[in-house]
């Protein structure tokens, strides 16, 4: 049996976490491990998760970015895949098989919100900056990306050993991206399901700059 990790980034997601581990699949030919990043989450979003069989890594910093470096730090050995979404129900776990087949002869997948999302999924301003940011990406690293800032990642365990995580907070995908091109891997992406979040948004205009900066860093 191959070890499969869905890992969930959370700060405060009570009202959305269970859901979101209740709907991870059982996938034939894998062991999976439920793991919850938490981000010292003064709600629920601790007790629900382990209640439900999940295992919670507590960050020492803050930032998503920061809770998924140190996870990746702590790991003796990587599994086979990890996966990552966020744990605002935006992202479905049931979209996991068909990203596991389409990472057969790649090493990472990155899941495409953009060709099916719900209505209200996307604030007007983050649906034009989320397409301005992946223009300058594919122009930057010459790639055809079709979401740069989704949260939906499936790497293989062996490719993701290898990345240099730094980003600390909602640059975190820009970070994974920049890193799958500077390490040369091989990548593609697939539509995913995208709907409105349970609870409010954590993103601001601050993030945005962040991500341009984390690009431009190279």
């Amino acid at each position: 049996m191959k070890s499969l990790f869905v890992v969930l980034p959370a700060r405060n997601e009570a009202k959305s976490i269970g859901s979101v581990i209740k709907s991870v699949p059982k996938i034939p030919g894998f062991t999976v491990s439920v793991i919850v990043l938490d981000g010292n989450s003064t709600d629920r979003t601790v007790s629900i998760s382990k209640s439900l069989g999940a295992r919670v890594f507590s960050q020492k910093s803050r930032g998503k970015g920061s809770a998924f470096s140190e996870f990746l730090a702590s790991l003796k050995r990587f599994p086979d895949v990890v996966v990552m979404l966020d744990a605002d129900s935006t992202y479905s776990p049931k979209d996991i098989p068909k990203s596991l087949k389409a990472l057969s002869g790649y090493d990472v997948v990155v899941g495409s919100r953009l060709s099916s999302f719900s209505p209200g999924a996307f604030k007007p301003l983050n649906l034009v900056g989320n397409h301005v940011l992946t223009f300058i990406a594919n122009t930057l690293y010459k790639t055809k990306t079709p979401d740069l800032c989704s949260g939906f990642w499936v790497f293989n365990g062996k490719a993701l050993s290898k990345f240099n995580v730094t980003a600390p907070h909602f640059d975190l995908e820009a970070d994974l991206f920049v890193n799958v091109n500077k390490l040369g891997l091989r990548f593609t992406s697939v539509p995913i399901s995208y709907v409105k979040r349970v609870g409010e948004s954590k993103l601001g205009l601050n993030a945005a700059f962040s991500i341009l900066k984390r690009l431009i860093a190279r």
